[in-house]
């Protein structure tokens, strides 16, 4: 006799195998959406990283003025007290919000929570020019991406 196919056997076998497989299988991929969440953390620092450091060039390019105009008229503060930093400077939250929007194309930052930004951008530290702060972009609480205002220092937070 010429059999063709499986016996319902080999077939039970292989969807239990597949089972077994799935169910182990099946944590891994369930995690993926904070993997996600880190890479876009990740990124977020690596342009935030790239972009200050062409802007520091144009600064030095144009002179290293109190205030560097962008091609899109938008301004960004190289000032602290008295001092013309190397890296942008920021003194609050709408401050923090403008420097992103001027040099990052694509995720918007707002300090407005209730705008629902992809970033909510919020300034801890002081309101003192001599000392500034920190600008911090928080993404979708899953974590932020920490700049330090006038020194060029990029920091993420899961």
């Amino acid at each position: 006799m010429n059999q063709k196919g499986f016996s319902l056997i080999e077939l039970v076998v292989v969807i239990v195998l597949l089972g077994v497989l799935a169910v182990t299988a099946a944590p891994k991929f369930l995690n993926l959406q904070d993997d996600a969440e880190i890479a876009v953390l990740d990124g977020f620092k690596g342009g935030l990283e790239a972009s200050l450091g062409i802007v520091k060039g144009k600064h030095i390019i144009e002179g290293e003025p109190k205030e560097l105009v962008l091609d899109d008229n938008t301004s960004i503060s190289f000032f602290r007290g008295n001092t013309i930093t190397e890296y942008p400077t920021a003194l609050n939250e709408g401050d923090c919000a403008k420097l992103w929007n001027a040099i990052i194309d694509g995720s918007r930052a707002s300090e407005d929570e209730s705008l629902n930004t992809e970033l909510v951008a919020t300034y801890e530290g002081s309101n003192n020019p001599e000392v500034g702060g920190t600008c911090q972009f928080t993404y979708r609480n899953a974590g932020s991406v920490d700049y330090v205002s006038g020194k060029g220092t990029v920091t993420v937070t899961y």
